[in-house]
């Protein structure tokens, strides 16, 4: 017997989320997690929920993360809805609001969560390209849509658009106006007064991002009353689990916290800024759409260029240096790919420190070889410069050779792998060794692991 979908299911292609490997020796970008911890108090709540209380079902309407919110935030308790994420929220948007053959409007290129919820129900996508600026598309009210959707501040590109200019979309549009505020703690503007003004107006949130709580999938919504009762018909029933919900109460009764971490962040994203221009790097910084992390390399010419291939990895000439937080660990390796007499076994290994305090030299007989010490979490990571440095001295005081040293097939030997996810391109550079129990370490191969996915 055939099992037969329905054709709209057949002709699509699935959402591909972000790729979440299981070894964590390596930094990780693809999914834009918060690296600093949520609050303390998230985990006492957690704890006071683990045991007797997890034989009983949650609350299915969520009532004290929406009453916690809604206090936070400044509204009543029936204009507030929380979902598994805000990617719940926007599937219960699409149930409610879109049907066969209905259109959703969104500006291009931006979260692509949009297009795979749209096709689920037999609508269709009408795509409006941004223009060169990133501000907001003239002719995306035209499209009539039953629901338009903005993220603000988008994905990929960063970029934010007035709450002036939202204000005059949802005078404009006919349906619903979704604003999804995922980093909106990040930006300098929030869209929540309109959800409060205007009765077409929903603005989404993400405990995911600002208050680093991506693993307990955390969404909340905003919005009239009346909008809020009938995404509630359409919710699925005990929606968020009792951890998750003990969560985020603590989460937003401590804003303080979120906002400490938060400016940490708008601190460091304002040096990686400040310096990338000087590695072949452009941020968008426009007066009508605000950088907010992303650029892109080299800068694109149109919209369409940027959405082909914004935030595409760049050569290994304009890779900015990175430096590693975890400190030095001591100069005491043991290495499985030495032969015991400290050689390299190949051209691809990268050699280890014997039991020495002091930095060891590089293998002699093996070109390209680099040792493996304390240099292993504070090394420099460098692409092979376009001078051909000869090589690179860590915080730690020792040295390592460059790129340019290494053998043909090893120009791309870096001491610390990176994650990015750029559209369908997963790019990964090798870690020279990771924490092993009992201080022993292990060297891995130094070259570049790439697959798509």
């Amino acid at each position: 017997m055939t099992v037969v979908f329905r054709r709209n299911i057949s002709r699509m292609e699935g959402y591909v989320p972000g790729e979440q490997p299981r070894e964590r020796d390596f930094i990780k970008l693809n999914t834009n997690e918060n690296p600093y911890p949520p609050s303390p108090k998230v985990r006492q709540a957690i704890l006071r929920e683990l045991g007797e209380p997890l034989r009983l079902y949650p609350d299915p309407g969520s009532t004290a993360l929406r009453r916690q919110a809604a206090l936070t935030y400044g509204f009543d308790l029936p204009g507030v809805i929380a979902g598994n994420g805000s990617d719940d929220l926007l599937a219960m948007i699409a149930r409610a609001f879109v049907g066969e053959g209905d259109l959703l409007a969104c500006p291009m290129p931006t979260y692509t969560l949009y297009d795979t919820l749209v096709r689920i129900q037999g609508g269709k996508l009408a795509g409006v390209p941004y223009p060169d600026d990133y501000s907001l598309p003239r002719g995306l009210a035209g499209k009539k849509a039953r629901v338009t959707i903005v993220a603000n501040p988008n994905s990929p590109s960063g970029t934010a658009v007035p709450v002036r200019v939202l204000a005059e979309l949802a005078d404009a549009v006919p349906g619903l106006l979704v604003v999804d505020e995922a980093y909106a703690d990040f930006a300098d503007e929030t869209a929540l007064g309109l959800a409060r003004e205007r009765r077409n107006v929903i603005v989404l949130r993400t405990l995911s991002k600002s208050f680093s709580l991506a693993g307990m999938r955390i969404g909340l919504g905003f919005a009239d009353p009346g909008i809020i009762a009938g995404l509630d018909k359409v919710r699925d029933s005990y929606n968020l689990n009792r951890l998750s919900i003990a969560a985020g109460v603590a989460a937003l009764a401590d804003t303080g916290w979120m906002e400490r971490n938060a400016g940490r962040i708008r601190k460091t994203r304002e040096a990686l800024a400040a310096a990338l221009p000087g590695v072949g790097f452009t941020p968008f910084d426009t007066p009508t759409a605000r950088s907010t992390a992303s650029a892109c390399w080299p800068p694109p010419t149109s919209s369409s260029e940027a959405a082909a291939r914004c935030c595409a990895r760049p050569p290994p000439s304009a890779l900015p240096p990175i430096r590693s937080r975890r400190p030095p660990a001591p100069w005491r390796r043991r290495c499985s790919a030495t032969d015991g007499s400290g050689a390299c076994r190949d051209r691809t290994t990268s050699c280890c420190a014997r039991r020495t305090r002091a930095p060891p030299s590089p293998c002699p007989a093996t070109p390209g070889c680099s040792p493996l010490g304390s240099s292993t979490w504070g090394a420099t990571v460098s692409g092979a410069s376009a001078s051909g440095a000869s090589s690179e001295t860590s915080p730690t005081g020792s040295r390592h050779r460059s790129c340019d040293q290494a053998p043909p097939g090893d120009k791309q030997a870096f001491t610390t792998r990176a994650l990015v996810r750029t559209s369908r391109t997963v790019v990964r550079w090798r870690v020279r060794s990771s924490v092993l129990p009992r201080n022993r370490h292990r060297c891995a191969p130094m070259r570049p692991l790439c697959s798509t996915s």
